[in-house]
């Protein structure tokens, strides 16, 4: 095998899964990497700090502590949103330079539980301008491939029923926080997600509220195994 075709060979890729808070993106992204284990698909989760160099372990430390602190997030609405948008756009490029990428060099296949996208879209619904958001994350490589979980927010809401006071619309001041703020909230996030995918031709997994586990890892495992990326990759055997 020639360099080229072996540095190809060799090269890793990074598949996200994304959605609503509440959405499975955490347990459907390890399950699925345990399904699609023998593919060489690992689960990476988006909040893993960097263990060297020291010094980048303690930013991202810092960084972790700003952004998902243990104590109240009843405080959240009075920090300016900006405080929070650059937040995440230095967590994520320390995330994607000192976690990602040495897996992608090492020729992984990471299936990681949420980019930023996310928290773009509740930016979005805060009348942040696509272009200036576009902007912030411009430095920070896309993955290869974005599955959207395109849930029902009422099997969400049941199923879990226990947010935090950010998820259910702290920021925008309704008059009482539970279902209602939380279903109003989340079908504009959901909105401005469905907007993304089209926009950036993104996978769709239409998972049903009351299927199981399996039958939605089934689902999105479907999806990755079409992937050119996943199908085409040479086995370990035609590497050597």
């Amino acid at each position: 095998m020639d360099q080229s075709n072996s540095e190809t060979a060799a090269r890793g890729f990074f598949i996200t899964l994304e959605g609503t808070d509440g959405s499975g993106k955490s347990t459907l992204s390890k399950d699925v990497a345990k399904k699609l284990a023998g593919l060489g698909i690992e689960h990476c989760s988006n909040k893993v700090i960097a263990t060297e160099p020291d010094f980048v372990n303690r930013s991202m430390t810092a960084v972790a502590q700003l952004l998902w602190p243990k104590e109240s997030t009843f405080f959240d609405h009075l920090l300016p949103l900006y405080y929070w948008l650059h937040l995440q756009a230095t967590w994520y490029t320390l995330f994607y330079e000192f976690v990602v990428l040495p897996r992608l060099n090492a020729g992984k296949i990471l299936i990681v539980d949420g980019w930023y996208y996310k928290f773009v879209a509740k930016l979005l619904v805060r009348g942040v301008s696509d272009q200036y958001l576009t902007t912030m994350f411009s430095t920070i490589r896309q993955p290869d491939a974005v599955i959207f979980l395109d849930v029902d927010l009422e099997a969400i809401w049941d199923r879990k029923n226990d947010f935090r006071p950010h998820e259910m619309g702290l920021h925008h001041r309704y008059p009482e926080l539970g279902r209602e703020s939380f279903l109003d909230y989340q079908t504009k996030i959901l909105d401005a997600l469905r907007s993304l995918a089209t926009k950036n031709d993104w996978r769709v997994a239409q998972l049903d509220g009351t299927a199981s586990l399996e039958q939605n890892t089934n689902q999105i495992s479907e999806i990755i195994e079409g992937l050119d990326f996943v199908r085409l990759r040479p086995t370990a055997d035609a590497q050597r």
